[in-house]
C-alpha cells in the first residue's frame, strides 16, 4: 500500500449532516467511526491508520454543548414556569375583578359547580387561542430555518 498513495482522504455520504445532527458525542463518534471501520476494512490487510479531525475537535467541545443544553433545557422550564403563573394571575385578576358579578351569579342560584366550570372555560378560552397561533406560527419557521440550515452548503 505504501508503494501506491501516502494518503487516502474519504469524506461520508451525502448528506453528512445526519451524521453528525445527535447531541450525545458517543453516539456521533459510533457513527462515523463504524463508517470509517468499513472503509479500512474494505481496504484488506494493510496496515492503514485513520485519522478524524472533526471527532477530535467535537471531543474538545463535547462538554459545551452539553452546557449549553442544560442551559436551554432550563431555560423552557422557566419559561414554562412563567406562562403558568401568567396564566393563573390572569385568572385571578378575572375572578377578583368579576367579584360583584360572581355574587349575583351566587345570589340567582349558581351553584360552586357551575362557578369551577366558569372558571375552568375562561382558562380554556386563554390557552386555546395562544397554542393555535404558537403552533401556526412555529411549524412554517421551522421548516424555513431547517430548509435553509440542513442544505448541502449547510447555510453557507
Amino acid at each position: 500500500m505504501y508503494a501506491y498513495t501516502d494518503m487516502l482522504m474519504y469524506t461520508l455520504p451525502s448528506p453528512r449532516y445526519n451524521y453528525y445532527e445527535n447531541s450525545d458525542y458517543t453516539v456521533i463518534q459510533d457513527n462515523v467511526l463504524g463508517k470509517v471501520n468499513e472503509v479500512i476494512g474494505a481496504l484488506g490487510f494493510y496496515p492503514v491508520a485513520s485519522q478524524t479531525a472533526l471527532l477530535a475537535s467535537m471531543k474538545i467541545t463535547q462538554n459545551g454543548v452539553l452546557l449549553l443544553g442544560l442551559i436551554f433545557s432550563v431555560l423552557i422550564i422557566l419559561f414554562v414556569g412563567i406562562s403558568t403563573l401568567l396564566i393563573y394571575s390572569l385568572l385571578l385578576a378575572t375572578v377578583e375583578k368579576k367579584t360583584f358579578t360572581n355574587g349575583v351569579l351566587r345570589l340567582v342560584g349558581l351553584r360552586k359547580i357551575g362557578f369551577i366550570v366558569t372558571i375552568i372555560f375562561q382558562s380554556t378560552i386563554f390557552v386555546i387561542p395562544s397554542l393555535v397561533v404558537g403552533t401556526a406560527g412555529s411549524i412554517p419557521a421551522l421548516y424555513y430555518l431547517y430548509e435553509y440550515l440542513f442544505t448541502e452548503n449547510m447555510g453557507f
